[in-house]
């Protein structure tokens, strides 16, 4: 990872935290109390490990802290951390919360639960000598239940792994994940269940296996489910969920993880229903087997276990590219394709590093862009697909179907500039990069189905919350018929999502990473960009974002300020705390951005804004090809809890990008980028409609009447969802400046 990712990720480490909240209405600095927003997250972890919770909060003046265990005062712990060295199991349940206070008032988080389980077995992979690898599985599960085999290779990476159900075995969906080293699946009645897995073992020799499970009995009343068996690499974040069924009469009373097999990691288990994890380094292939026990309020108890294969990596090398957060197991989609070969080498392999000069990077010559692959005429779906890797097959298929949707070829001339599109359950956050010319896209905006939303990583991404001492919120979000586009599916229940919303979804999120990727090889250079450099030395000298920089340029020094705050971690000055949603929407709104994301520029790096084009174009496009408009506005600090309700818009505008000053911009954005676009176009688009400043960020989903009643119970709810607010706040983040290219 560059240096530049290095620091974000460090720099996230301090967690989420919030400022002290409100508008022009808020008392003077010094009669504010301190705000605790981030309790210390709850985490399971094995007997004589060392465990740390911080809490986030901030004040007006110096703050003390008392921290307590089942309620009594901890001598001595008085900081904004606390450290719990060599934990015993008699901290087995305890609530770990702490007092903030200062003359002006105090305030208790709330608690995080410590539990605290035996040591883990060692894993008993691989104990035959000389084994090249070994198929471990469930013998026997109870319908209901989910059931899972894997294989780990003992002397070698494995590679071309294929499972599939044997002749007989009919399974109630698709084997999602029939490439990866662990599978899982639900029988629905009782049976065997075999699977027929072939391999290409560590030394190079084609391997056959068959392993069977057998399911009995019935569903029971109270169980707990959790999905699914995975293979992850090692020092990567990994999530599972668990899902409780109760007996009727009956409710959840507490769901508890413990990890029984492999090297011990500690668990965070912050959503008592999630397990969030960090792979071990390994020096081969291992298993970690975690369990989830639910008890109910009249004493039931029920448990499911969960197998989780770690694989090894090879040292890295010096300058490691992917070091920070791996590069996880992808592989081509389309394995007859003229570049499968070449695909996960040139753009996702742990192997790549640029180290003082010396890089294995490929050249266009190896992988060319699409474009130069089609002499620069519009891509085929086939053509596309023949690019594109993937940890699942059903990622694949989705993008196929998406692709093959869309009303128009916008979207195919577009991916004329890029290499490679990878799309995987453990990308987060979605970037393009200029040093591959690929385009990573994190599988949860792909998934229809809730066993494909299983296999979706559900780590949170690791800059949140650079924004902490900040005293307002920016928000955004897209509208259709005075109903927000973008909504959230709670991942606790089995939603199904259809691939129309899909448009809403990952185009977004492509019309943003492909304008990047046409910033850096616009469509009029791309066919004769230098083939004999790696990537990243063709890019254009001077891209379409520089020209918008030099011809129409963004003004406000405060926002720019903000946004290296907000996006890259820089630490708020003083003024900055006290800056209300007011001024800052003054700043803004005088200004031509149509985001607050378009002034996000790394501190030094001395380049254009290159997301200012992106946010630009992401607009205008889901303006013209899904009829969605986009609203913006600043707010009273968004605060985790916080509904819609709460949020009150100092400001805010609906379909800025037709504002006249933002208009002119968006058109020297398509003659660079899209110029088969009429800029004619620009003269349709509807005219800007001001939010109603004083009403709150819900009732202005019907900005003329302003008024919450007027709106029906789904548009209150999803515009009153505290998680869906969030949500938004943190998917800006996913369209985060990729790190910068090698120099």
């Amino acid at each position: 990872m560059p240096a530049f990712a290095r620091a974000v990720l460090i720099a996230a480490l301090a967690g989420t935290l919030a400022a002290c909240g409100g508008d022009d209405e808020l008392p003077p600095p010094a009669q504010v109390a301190p705000l605790v927003s981030q309790a210390p997250a709850s985490r399971a972890v094995a007997v004589g490990a060392t465990v740390r919770f911080e809490v986030a909060a901030v004040g007006s003046m110096p703050l003390t802290y008392q921290w307590r265990r089942h309620g009594a005062p901890m001598p001595g712990a008085d900081g904004a951390s606390l450290m719990l060295t060599g934990v015993a199991a008699g901290d087995d349940g305890a609530r770990i919360s702490v007092t903030v206070g200062n003359a002006a008032g105090s305030v208790e988080s709330a608690p995080a639960l410590l539990t605290v389980f035996a040591p883990p077995a060692p894993s008993t992979v691989c104990a035959t000598p000389g084994a090249a690898f070994e198929v471990v599985g469930d013998a026997t599960v109870e319908v209901g239940q989910v059931a899972g085999a894997a294989v780990v290779g003992c002397a070698g990476a494995l590679s071309e792994l294929h499972w599939r159900p044997a002749a007989g075995t009919s399974l109630p969906g698709p084997l999602l994940s029939a490439r990866a080293q662990a599978i899982a699946f639900e029988p629905q009645a009782p049976g065997t269940y075999a699977f027929d897995l072939s391999l290409r073992d560590g030394a190079g020799a084609l391997r056959n296996e068959r392993i069977e499970v057998s399911a009995t009995g019935a569903p029971a009343a109270t169980r707990i489910v959790v999905r699914v068996d995975q293979a992850v690499r090692a020092g990567q974040r990994a999530s599972v969920r668990a899902w409780p069924t109760v007996a009727a009469g009956d409710a959840v009373a507490a769901i508890t993880w413990a990890q029984i097999e492999g090297p011990a990691v500690e668990i965070d288990t912050s959503d008592p229903a999630r397990a969030i994890f960090t792979a071990p380094i390994v020096a081969r292939d291992t298993v970690l087997k975690l369990r989830a026990t639910l008890r109910t309020t009249a004493g039931a108890s029920a448990s499911d276990d969960v197998r989780v294969v770690v694989e090894a990596l090879p040292p890295p090398p010096a300058g490691q590219l992917f070091a920070q957060v791996p590069a996880s197991r992808v592989h081509p989609y389309r394995t007859a394709g003229p570049y499968a070969d070449r695909l996960m080498r040139c753009v996702y392999d742990p192997a790549l590093y640029f180290d003082r000069g010396r890089t294995n990077l490929c050249t266009l010559a190896t992988l060319p862009l699409l474009a130069q692959q089609t002499q620069n005429a519009v891509p085929t779906v086939a053509q596309i697909m023949d690019r594109v890797l993937v940890s699942h097959d059903w990622m694949g298929e989705r993008f196929e179907a998406f692709l093959d949707a869309q009303a128009s070829d916008d979207m195919r001339r577009l991916l004329g500039s890029v290499t490679a599109i990878v799309l995987g359950a453990h990308v987060r956050p979605s970037f393009y990069w200029s040093a591959t010319g690929a385009i990573y896209l994190d599988a949860d905006n792909l998934w229809l189905t809730p066993a494909e939303r299983d296999v979706v990583s559900e780590v949170p991404d690791f800059r949140s919350g650079f924004d902490r001492e900040l005293n307002y919120s920016g928000l955004w979000r897209y509208v259709t018929g005075n109903q927000p586009a973008l909504r959230f599916f709670d991942p606790a229940q089995r939603l199904t999502r259809n691939l129309a919303y899909l448009d809403y979804e990952l185009g977004s999120l492509l019309w943003h990473e492909l304008a990047h990727a046409n910033d850096a090889f616009p469509s009029a250079l791309r066919v004769g960009a230098a083939s004999d450099v790696p990537v990243f030395r063709a890019v254009a000298a001077q891209q379409p974002s520089d020209r918008l920089a030099s011809a129409l340029p963004l003004a406000s020094q405060e926002m720019f300020a903000l946004a290296r705050v907000k996006f890259f971690g820089e630490p708020a000055s003083e003024e900055q705390k006290t800056f209300s949603a007011r001024q800052v929407a003054d700043f803004f709104r005088a200004d031509r951005a149509n985001d607050e994301y378009g002034y996000a520029v790394p501190p030094g790096s001395g380049a254009s804004p290159r997301e200012d084009l992106a946010m630009l174009f992401e607009e205008f496009m889901m303006q013209r090809r899904y009829g969605v408009r986009r609203d913006v506005a600043m707010s009273n600090k968004f605060r985790p809890g916080m509904t819609g309700s709460d949020l009150i818009v100092a400001w805010g505008q609906r379909g800025r990008v037709a504002d006249p000053a933002v208009r002119e911009r968006i058109a020297l954005v398509l003659r660079e980028i899209a110029p088969w676009i009429d800029a004619r176009e620009l003269d349709a688009l509807p005219t800007p409609q001001p939010l109603r400043e004083g009403a709150s960020w819900t009732a202005n989903l019907d900005p003329v009447a302003g008024d919450v009643t007027r709106l029906d119970a789904r548009q209150r709810a999803h515009g009153d969802d505290p998680r869906a607010i969030e949500r938004l706040l943190r998917l800006r983040e996913q369209r985060l400046l990729p790190p910068p290219a090698p120099r």
